[in-house]
């Protein structure tokens, strides 16, 4: 757990929320209404920094100018968290170790951290509204791009048609305190495998809850695939970021035809 101030400027685009107002909402507390902060997804560019304070979190952009906000969407005010929640200097540890920001000394220049908070204090959105403004198409993050684009270059869409399966975009901020995105295949047999990555990390998860992708690598020979999977369970298998183009040529040669068509690994 961090604490005290810590200030980050990042290398690698990043997934943010921007704080830009206020809406009622739908929850009461009593006879209380509760109040949303309203953000909008935007992207740390290589060159900004992020100031973690204890009294909130802001971006400062190369230009000089600062945006208050969070990495995750907050949950909801009803719903129940466990464990020690991280803050955002921690997340920013965790970016940093993964080699995507680098922690700085306090800048010289002072920012202007007001400047953002009154402007989003004083801007009233229209009720009901929750933590993103709806019916909006976004940017996809950095991190969607990074499995739709490796998706796209293994021609997997060619795969998933000869299933009849499905291929759907789930951006950082589709589960509230997340920051993985996924890309979800869905077959006619309602089964299904998730594509997932985080910023946090250097790795991509795959997770079919059928178990079935994690058996057909049994036995396979990885080194001769360019991969070095990790098992975590009979549903997940874990690939390092840079594995992503050979584990999706992989896996579209699984959903197509059922099986991994490699050699058996050496026995010992």
């Amino acid at each position: 757990m961090s604490w005290g101030n810590k200030y980050y400027e990042f290398d690698e685009a990043i997934r943010w929320f921007r704080a830009i107002g206020h809406s009622a909402s739908n929850t009461y507390i009593g006879s209380s209404r509760a109040i949303d902060t309203v953000y909008e997804p935007t992207t740390i560019n290589p060159g900004d920094q992020v100031h973690a304070l204890l009294g909130g979190t802001f971006v400062v952009r190369a230009d000089g100018t600062v945006e208050e906000g969070k990495f995750k969407l907050p949950k909801h005010l009803f719903e129940k968290s466990y464990g020690i929640r991280q803050s955002d200097a921690d997340l920013c540890d965790l970016m940093a170790k993964a080699g995507r920001c680098r922690e700085i000394e306090k800048p010289a220049a002072k920012a202007d951290y007001n400047a953002p908070r009154k402007a989003y204090d004083a801007n009233k959105l229209p009720d009901l509204m929750g933590n993103v403004p709806r019916g909006r198409k976004w940017p996809n993050s950095p991190t969607l791009d990074f499995i739709i684009r490796n998706y796209a270059e293994a021609s997997l869409d060619e795969s998933l048609n000869a299933r009849g399966a499905v291929a759907e975009p789930h951006d950082v901020g589709h589960q509230p305190d997340s920051l993985e995105a996924s890309l979800v295949i869905r077959f006619e047999d309602k089964s299904r495998i998730a594509i997932t990555a985080s910023p946090l990390y250097r790795q991509i998860w795959v997770r079919d809850d059928y178990e079935a992708f994690g058996r057909a690598l049994s036995g396979v020979d990885f080194a001769s695939l360019g991969l070095a999977p990790e098992f975590r369970n009979s549903m997940v298998t874990i690939f390092k970021e840079d594995e992503a183009p050979a584990m999706m040529k992989v896996l579209g040669e699984f959903i197509e035809h059922g099986h991994i068509n490699a050699p058996s690994a050496p026995k010992p």
